[in-house]
């Protein structure tokens, strides 16, 4: 009788851990990117015209500490808005992962 109540719950652990995190995502299917950041920087992050830069090989990115992208997303630069009272902490990590993840040579 004990082993199907272990068994139900290796089962959950199992999918639970199979499940993708939003860190664990692209960028452009985040939900954050899709809602905040597309205008500017295009659905597949590589920029509009007239509007924000790629986001994907960028060498000013690929250079950027993540403290520093964190700090460009929190309190704006330039053209771009501030969004540290708009997006929480962990989606601005979020974010600052998967936009570096784009930037790996």
């Amino acid at each position: 009788m004990k082993t199907l109540p272990l068994a139900v719950a290796l089962l959950f652990v199992a999918a639970a851990s199979a499940q993708t995190s939003p860190s664990d995502a692209t960028l452009t299917a985040n939900p954050v990117f899709q809602k905040n950041c597309v205008r500017c920087h295009g659905d597949n992050a590589q920029g509009r015209f007239m509007h924000g830069p790629s986001l994907v090989s960028n060498k000013k990115v690929h250079a950027a500490t993540p403290d520093d992208l964190h700090n460009f997303i929190t309190n704006g630069k330039g053209h771009m808005p501030k969004f540290g009272s708009k997006l929480t902490a962990e989606e601005i990590d979020t974010l600052v992962q998967q936009v570096k993840a784009l930037n790996v040579k």
